[in-house]
């Protein structure tokens, strides 16, 4: 967030915009400009509104060539998509800044709303919208269905630090079934992924342990959208639980995201057939049919949320525009 000071230089005031761009965790670059002298000045919003362009031009130049040689999967993220991603990102982040509590609350319950729907109607959840809203608005706090049991497993997973314990995992699963009490716990029969197998049961402890050292070696390393990804696949790769693992599997995907200060992605239930059919190639061994599928889910996320960014007043006005334009 861009900040102002005062400096003297040779006996006279100068007021300063100062500002930072994130690139990675511990990887910041400081940028200031020169607003003039200190005083009244008509020149002085221009020269802010100036600045702002300018390190948003610089923010997605610098991101965009710290990550893309990052990338692992080149045919999937190479320039384009990383600068396009690395646009959508820095506008929709300091746009967010602009909003004030109010309107990032909103804009947090109106997400919640969308990834809830969407991503427990991929998984055959037949609750309306409307349903869903007045749920989440309701709160979780008391309750036992679908909305507020996701609601309860996203803010676990939130308040939890990596690595994923398997007891972890297994009590997140629990939260978010927790109105399907016979289907607790990690698999113990074989299971098929479309036409594919997944994981023998006794092979799950092993490859989830697999899973998590290939994380903490990458967290820093991949580009962080190409990483959470990929986390997503393996983890539905192994498919650990009788039920609930997509379910699971999009909140840890968020959960990466977000700890890369990224925003979260929804996979929107009109694509559900494709991404389970990406899914399937996958499995077949074409990684980057699944990783471009993805890549269109998130930007289709960055440019749904972009367009709901103009400020209201109030937090009902805020949720009420931010639900106002849907997919």
């Amino acid at each position: 967030m861009i900040s102002l000071s005062v400096k003297t230089i040779h006996g006279q005031k100068y007021i300063y915009a100062n500002d930072f761009i994130y690139l990675n965790k511990g990887t910041l670059i400081f940028k200031n400009k020169s607003l003039g002298r200190f005083g009244p000045s008509i020149d002085r919003t221009k020269k802010l509104s100036q600045f702002k362009q300018e390190i948003e031009k610089l923010e997605i130049e610098k991101r965009t060539f710290y990550w893309l040689p990052k990338t692992l999967h080149k045919k999937a993220f190479f320039y384009s998509p990383v600068k396009k991603l690395e646009a959508l990102r820095t506008k929709l982040y300091r746009g967010k800044e602009n909003l004030g509590a109010e309107g990032n609350r909103a804009m947090e319950t109106a997400f919640i709303i969308d990834f809830i729907y969407n991503s427990n109607k991929i998984e055959g959840s037949r609750l309306p919208q409307k349903q869903v809203t007045q749920f989440v608005r309701e709160g979780s706090h008391g309750k036992n269905n679908e909305v507020a049991n996701t609601i309860k497993a996203i803010d676990y997973f939130n308040g939890e630090t990596f690595p994923f314990s398997f007891l972890k995992l297994e009590k997140g699963q629990k939260i978010l079934l927790a109105q399907e009490p016979d289907k607790h716990g990690f698999r113990k029969d074989p299971f098929l992924a479309g036409n594919a197998p997944v994981l023998e049961p006794e092979a799950i402890e092993k490859h989830l342990e697999s899973l998590f050292d290939w994380y903490k070696r990458n967290a820093n390393k991949l580009y962080p959208p190409e990483l959470a990804f990929l986390f997503h696949y393996r983890f539905e790769r192994i498919h650990p639980f009788p039920d609930g693992n997509g379910r699971i599997g999009r909140i840890l995907m968020n959960w990466i995201l977000k700890k890369h200060k990224y925003h979260p992605i929804i996979v929107w239930d009109n694509r559900r057939r494709a991404y389970f059919s990406v899914f399937e190639k996958a499995m077949e061994g074409d990684v980057d049919s699944y990783l471009k599928f993805m890549f269109e889910q998130y930007v289709k996320t960055y440019e749904i949320y972009l367009k709901k960014l103009t400020p209201t007043v109030s937090f009902d006005e805020q949720l009420k525009h931010f639900l106002t334009l849907v997919p």
